[in-house]
């Protein structure tokens, strides 16, 4: 082992350290040892880690160091355990607060006419797979019938003349919705969704059409004695109103 070599490992050796034992270590105090330059090197090293132990054995520390230390570290728990505590205790405020919110808040029912609306708009929006396709509106009148769902629904005379697309069977909170795609021409497609009156409260009290443009449809609305009427179509409001 070189010198160079040597004194870098003896650069970490302190005298009855656990250097001791290590092999590299050894070699290089026989390597210093076989060498006087190197020997010297090492004796001057040695002396003064000797030193410095002598001078650090002579510092006493402050009276108290160690239960002052003992006491920050405690305080520090303690405010800790209060942080979580107080957070924990705010997480539940919001918690509670949130329930209450919204058990006294007044709003829609999700059974109510305009959550019927958002439903079926969504539906419309996700390009729903119809059950059959069939340009006969009759065609899908009475597969509508066949499968226990609404048939006898009666639609103006403008709807009644546009040529059929399909249908589909939907529920609405465990009542059968029917679905009616109907073709306006130009790639668009009307749909028309039929409830009975009575599973939609606060539905459109008329047989008067209601417009409203609901997400990214143009709505049409309204009510017989029997049943509730939604129309919905990507065209703009005005050529809908043409319809009725």
């Amino acid at each position: 082992m070189d010198n160079p070599t040597s004194r870098e490992i003896l650069l970490r050796y302190r005298p009855g350290g656990p250097e001791e034992s290590d092999p590299e270590t050894k070699s290089a105090l026989e390597a210093a040892a076989q060498d006087p330059e190197t020997g010297l090197w090492l004796k001057s090293h040695v002396d003064f880690q000797k030193r410095v132990r002598s001078e650090l054995q002579k510092v006493s520390p402050p009276k108290g160091l160690a239960e002052a230390i003992i006491f920050a570290e405690k305080q520090r728990l303690r405010r800790l355990r209060q942080r979580q505590a107080f957070l924990m205790a705010a997480a539940a405020l919001v918690i509670i607060g949130i329930t209450l919110f919204s058990v006294f808040q007044p709003s829609a029912s999700p059974q109510q006419f305009a959550g019927f609306q958002t439903r079926m708009v969504g539906t419309a929006l996700r390009d729903y797979r119809m059950d059959l396709l069939s340009p006969d509106p009759e065609v899908i009148r009475n597969f509508l019938k066949d499968h226990g769902a609404l048939a006898d629904y009666s639609l103006p005379p403008s709807l009644e003349r546009l040529s059929g697309i399909g249908g589909a069977l939907l529920r609405w909170n465990n009542h059968p919705v029917s679905m009616v795609c109907l073709d306006r021409g130009q790639k668009q497609i009307l749909y028309v969704f039929v409830i009975d009156r009575s599973a939609v409260p606060e539905a459109p009290g008329s047989e008067a059409p209601r417009f409203e443009k609901i997400n990214k449809l143009n709505t049409a609305s309204w009510t017989d004695g029997t049943h509730a009427y939604l129309v919905a179509s990507a065209g703009d409001e005005q050529s809908l109103r043409n319809l009725f």
